[in-house]
């Protein structure tokens, strides 16, 4: 996540060449992605260890994060952040496709919601909706998630289950986005370019790890939840391939 640094892309401070605002992003952000991408569940997941309705616990809990995020966004009149905030990018009724495939036309009434999902949810609904820089640093960590590592979690979860038609994986496809890539580059100049003070800047920063965290947290919860939410017999079959 995050681009090469450009020279024109930084500022002058002292003399010395200061990094354009999303390299800092990155580097202060690598230790925590690194931590994310190691979460059990996500290991298991993409190992083949988990079936179709462990997978969908994940879809859940991605849809009750971006649900929130994008009512945040409905409400947010931060003219400095509307730009960041492309509908190409909703993923709400994509994420509701996907459930309905893997639960079935009742899926409103069974999927489950994690507790680390929850205290996210209501993060998000305390600090989003009235702050651009808490908005946009959650909107970054989700969306430009999707967009990057996203994608090829997307391949390998149509590997692991064999899903055809993009069934069970609308999340990770972006129809009216021409390219991922290209967006991203946008999407990190637009950050580059922000008309924030230091002050702000910094706030998105920290409020970039405060989502990480509990993006974290919520995996982890995963991890923990997957035994507990299986039946006897396949419990025995996933401690067995683990």
């Amino acid at each position: 996540m995050g681009a090469p640094l450009r020279p024109d892309a930084s500022s002058r401070e002292g003399g010395a060449a200061r990094p354009a605002l999303s390299e800092r992003i990155r580097v202060a952000t690598w230790n925590v992605h690194e931590e994310a991408q190691r979460a059990p569940y996500l290991q298991d997941l993409l190992g083949g260890r988990l079936d179709a309705t462990e997978y969908a616990l994940l879809v859940a809990q991605h849809y009750v994060i971006y649900g929130a995020i994008e009512a945040a966004a409905a409400v947010n009149d931060d003219p400095v952040v509307a730009p960041f905030l492309s509908p190409a990018l909703d993923r709400a009724p994509a994420l509701a496709s996907d459930l309905e495939y893997l639960l079935g036309p009742g899926w409103r009434s069974e999927y489950v919601v994690a507790e680390a999902t929850e205290r996210y949810r209501a993060h998000i609904d305390a600090v989003c909706r009235d702050s651009g820089p808490a908005l946009l640093a959650h909107h970054y960590v989700c969306y430009l998630g999707a967009l990057s590592g996203g994608q090829i979690i997307g391949r390998l979860i149509v590997r692991v289950f064999g899903f055809e038609d993009h069934h069970g994986t609308e999340y990770y496809r972006f129809p009216d986005v021409p390219s991922p890539s290209a967006h991203k580059d946008h999407y990190r100049e637009l950050i580059d370019s922000l008309p924030w003070d230091d002050a702000t800047q910094q706030a998105l920063l920290d409020e970039i790890l405060v989502a990480y965290r509990h993006n974290t947290d919520v995996l982890l919860e995963l991890g923990r939840l997957v035994p507990q939410t299986l039946p006897p017999s396949a419990s025995s079959t996933l401690d067995a391939d683990t």
